[in-house]
């Protein structure tokens, strides 16, 4: 799957804006960076290199202020934006899963694992907060981000544009073989959740029976090695 599942447009009309939007704001948080990164360069320069006046520095810095607060407004209108597309989204796939499961009809629900779908309601459509919150966002701004400096170096620079054109290509590189790594990890700890989801709804419903036979503290180990597993499998993905 790519940085961006196609299958969201089609069953979350709401992503559809955020996409034109966030790149909207990517484009100007990248020509903020390349301002700010001018500014702050030339500063330096003047004032350590030629000794430059404070007067003489004000008006770029004043400038320079600018930058960053733009830079933060993007920041701050990107994460706003992703929030609030990412509650309607998450509602938008609920109601399109429930009304699914109502026309499929009791009869099939009965014979699939009621924990699992539980799960996918609940734990799996809030896994889509990192997603749209943190993900996506920085997804726009490493597409748009190096490309709009790189340029900007290579006008100026060629030889610089050339080690930056050689070097960031390997960022990536590495960034894939991680996750790729990890994938095999990740499903382990969901496939343990779901195991721990089925364990503790199986509990749920058998409570009044194990009460009955005074079995229930037996269960408490269970309930405490599943946990456990769920902590290992957590750590080992943290740990990567």
């Amino acid at each position: 799957m790519g940085p961006f599942d196609p299958r969201l447009i089609r069953h979350a009309s709401a992503t559809q804006n955020f996409l034109v939007i966030s790149g909207f704001i990517g484009l100007t948080n990248a020509l903020c960076l390349v301002i700010q990164a001018t500014l702050l360069a030339s500063l330096i320069a003047d004032v350590f290199l030629h000794g430059a006046s404070l007067d003489a520095c004000i008006p770029r810095t004043l400038w320079l202020f600018a930058a960053f607060a733009g830079r933060a407004l993007c920041n701050w209108l990107q994460e706003l934006l992703a929030t609030r597309t990412n509650h309607r989204v998450k509602s938008q796939l609920r109601n399109s899963t429930i009304q699914r499961l109502t026309e499929l009809g009791p009869e099939w629900i009965s014979r699939r694992n009621s924990s699992e779908l539980l799960n996918l309601l609940t734990t799996g459509l809030d896994t889509l907060d990192a997603y749209f919150v943190r993900y996506l966002p920085q997804v726009f701004l490493s597409a748009i981000v190096p490309i709009s400096v790189g340029g900007y170096i290579a006008i100026h620079d060629w030889l610089s544009g050339l080690i930056l054109m050689l070097t960031i290509p390997l960022v990536p590189f590495f960034m894939i073989l991680v996750g790729l790594f990890t994938e095999k990890y990740v499903n382990e700890q969901w496939q343990v959740l779901n195991q721990i989801s089925r364990i503790y709804l199986d509990l749920i419903r058998g409570l009044p029976t194990l009460k009955a036979f005074n079995r229930g503290r037996s269960q408490i180990s269970v309930v405490e090695e599943t946990g456990e597993n769920f902590r290992k499998a957590t750590i080992k993905v943290l740990r990567i």
